[in-house]
């Protein structure tokens, strides 16, 4: 579904049909399309480099309705939610520090706290991941949004404490 979202708004916003790529092992793929133009303009817009692109300044103070949209396309392109014992986490895991910390940021400024932190270095990686995490308890429905085929927790610590407590 995600990727059918990515293939409309490039045919929608640019024109452009585009290429899919699936993995032999995994559940990922790569979308290609092929224009100087749009390559040329994502350049400038985000940078060049797996670890070096940036969200531009000016994308972090939009309107909370047009950062809710970037922020989903980021999240399902590199996030994935993920059950941490009774509640449903949002994480998004990179390997640029910049995009990760513009994650957080946008949680931020939609009153959704999250985490932001360094992880080890794995074996044969050059950089240091860095990832965001929001728990469906505090991201509210901005989870369910996101990831719709998800299966979300929504108890809280103390909602857990209380339930132990009672019996």
């Amino acid at each position: 579904k995600y990727v059918q979202d990515v293939l409309d708004l490039m045919h929608k916003k640019f024109g452009l049909r585009t290429h899919v790529e699936y993995a032999k092992r995994g559940k990922w793929c790569n979308i290609r399309f092929h224009s100087k133009i749009v390559a040329t303009l994502f350049s400038r817009l985000f940078g060049r480099g797996f670890n070096k692109k940036t969200v531009p300044y000016w994308m972090l103070t939009l309107p909370l309705k047009k950062q809710k949209g970037l922020l989903m396309g980021i999240l399902r392109g590199d996030g994935f939610p993920i059950l941490n014992r009774h509640t449903t986490n949002i994480r998004v895991t990179m390997s640029n520090p910049h995009i990760v910390y513009a994650v957080w940021a946008m949680f931020a400024r939609m009153n959704i706290l999250g985490s932001f932190r360094k992880d080890n270095l794995q074996a044969l990686s050059t950089t240091n991941p860095y990832t965001c995490v929001v728990t469906s308890h505090s991201a509210g429905a901005l989870t369910q949004e996101i990831f719709p085929q998800a299966e979300i927790h929504k108890i809280t610590q103390i909602a857990m404490q209380r339930h132990l407590y009672k019996y």
